[in-house]
C-alpha cells in the first residue's frame, strides 16, 4: 500500500492500533498523531476507511478466521434475544473482525430490567454499564449489558420499545445515522458478501 501523505500515515497507524490493540478511535488518533501538526490529524471516517483496508489486506487471514466465529456468535445472540428486536451495529457489519472486537447489539424493551431478568433466568452472568450516544435531538444515555461469549465481548444497548427510538443514533465515525441490521438483513448481507467472494 502506497502512503501518499502525513494524514494518511496517521490514519494507517491509528487503524492498526484499533485492529491490533483494541483502541477506540479517539485514543488511536491521539497516539498515532503524537508529534504531528493538528492539521495532519485525519477524521474518523478516514481512519475507518484505513481500518477496513487493514482488515482486508494486512490482517486478511486472521480477519477472515475471526469473521467466521464472530458472525456466528452475532447470529446466535440475535436469535437468542429475538424478543427484543435486536439489531447489530459496528465493525462486524463491514467485515472487520479484530481480535479485540466488541459485538454490539441494539435491543428494544419496556425496561432494561426485562432483559436482565431474561438473562438471569438463563443463568448468564453479566455486567451493567451505560453508553452515551448522539441522537437527532442531542446526546442521550442508555443502559448497556455486557457479557462474554467464547471470549468475545457482547454489548447489549437497551433502547425504549417506542417508535421514536427505532431511528438509529448518529455515528461518531460518519456523523450519519448508524447502520443497523436486523437478523434477517444481517443474514442477507452475509449471503451477498459470500456470493461476491469478499
Amino acid at each position: 500500500m502506497k502512503i501518499t501523505n502525513t494524514k494518511q500515515q496517521i490514519a494507517v497507524s491509528a487503524a492498526s492500533l484499533i485492529y491490533e490493540e483494541g483502541h477506540d478511535y479517539h485514543s488511536a488518533k491521539q497516539k498515532a498523531s503524537l508529534g504531528f501538526s493538528e492539521y495532519d490529524i485525519p477524521k474518523n471516517v478516514e481512519i475507518h476507511a484505513e481500518l477496513i483496508n487493514y482488515a482486508n489486506t494486512v490482517a486478511r487471514e486472521e480477519n477472515t478466521k475471526n469473521l467466521v466465529s464472530q458472525q456466528q456468535i452475532a447470529i446466535e445472540a440475535m436469535q437468542f434475544l429475538s424478543d427484543y428486536a435486536p439489531c447489530i451495529v459496528g465493525q462486524l457489519t463491514e467485515r472487520v473482525a479484530s481480535p479485540h472486537a466488541i459485538i454490539t447489539l441494539h435491543l428494544f424493551a419496556s425496561t432494561h430490567e426485562d432483559v436482565m431478568f431474561f438473562l438471569d433466568t438463563q443463568s448468564i452472568p453479566y455486567e451493567m454499564d451505560e453508553v452515551v450516544l448522539k441522537m437527532a435531538n442531542g446526546f442521550m444515555q442508555y443502559p448497556s449489558i455486557n457479557f462474554l461469549v467464547d471470549e468475545t465481548r457482547l454489548e447489549l444497548v437497551i433502547f425504549p420499545n417506542e417508535r421514536s427510538y427505532k431511528i438509529a443514533p448518529i455515528s461518531s465515525i460518519t456523523e450519519k445515522a448508524m447502520k443497523r441490521f436486523s437478523l434477517k438483513k444481517f443474514q442477507k448481507l452475509l449471503q451477498r458478501t459470500e456470493k461476491s467472494g469478499l
